[in-house]
């Protein structure tokens, strides 16, 4: 009996012990698994700011090329109308929808209303000194300074209308049909840079019918660019009712 009592200690003080070993080494390995977890804070700072009243609108998609530079795409139209009082304009719009070039007569009757690039309305030019939208495609270095732009339909000479308003740089009759939304970017190991969209070609701009705007139906194609902005050449093309899934092959 007395060994007995003087047992029954020991086995608690030898269980107690374990206890004590289980629980710091979980506390060890919650230290050590914060430790290794990546803590990311917003840079104000970045990207810097940019020249020419330039202002960006929604972020599709984002790149890094193999010297570490930040490539994004992002969406002229998805900036508001006041958001875009410095643009001017491009084409002119008849009461119909129909686009036209400027100085051209509407084929309704009707007087033709200037606009820009995104479809707003600019009768008498640019409503503010800013802003207007930034290029489509922008590269970045690692410090947030901005190291070229291109593309998108609110650049001037960019984007073109099927049998054109515009001698465009990405133009339909050449095969080059700029995503109706804008949805991903990738810069492959020679500098080439791809772009696709996700958005529906109805036309429109905000609602309005717009000088360059697809009519082509869902985005099914990926765009290839050199990276000053060059078209190089489509894959796949638009789909003008039912877009692919990303199980079929085919689309």
């Amino acid at each position: 009996m007395l060994n007995n009592r003087h047992q029954r200690p020991a086995s608690l003080t030898l269980g107690t012990l374990c206890l004590l070993v289980v629980s710091l080494g979980l506390t060890l390995f919650s230290i050590s698994s914060r430790a290794d977890t990546p803590d990311y804070q917003v840079d104000a700072s970045w990207p810097k700011p940019l020249d020419n009243n330039w202002l960006i609108g929604q972020v599709g998609g984002v790149a890094v090329d193999g010297d570490d530079n930040i490539w994004i795409i992002q969406r002229q139209r998805t900036l508001t109308n006041d958001e875009a009082w410095g643009t001017s304009a491009i084409a002119e719009r008849c009461e119909d929808g129909s686009i036209i070039e400027a100085m051209a007569e509407c084929a309704d009757g009707s007087t033709p209303v200037p606009i820009d690039g995104i479809g707003n309305p600019r009768p008498n030019g640019p409503m503010a000194e800013c802003c207007v939208p930034a290029p489509a495609v922008m590269k970045f270095d690692t410090d947030g300074n901005l190291l070229q732009g291109w593309g998108g339909p609110a650049m001037p000479g960019f984007v073109g209308k099927k049998d054109g308003v515009v001698d465009a740089k990405c133009d339909p009759d050449a095969g080059c049909n700029w995503p109706a939304g804008e949805h991903g970017i990738y810069v492959d190991h020679n500098g080439f840079v791809y772009i696709a969209g996700n958005g529906n070609g109805n036309g429109t701009c905000n609602g309005n019918p717009c000088p360059w705007a697809a009519t082509h139906g869902f985005d099914a194609m990926v765009l290839k660019f050199s990276a000053d902005g060059t078209f190089i050449y489509q894959i796949g093309d638009p789909n003008p009712a039912n877009p692919p899934t990303s199980n079929d092959t085919n689309g």
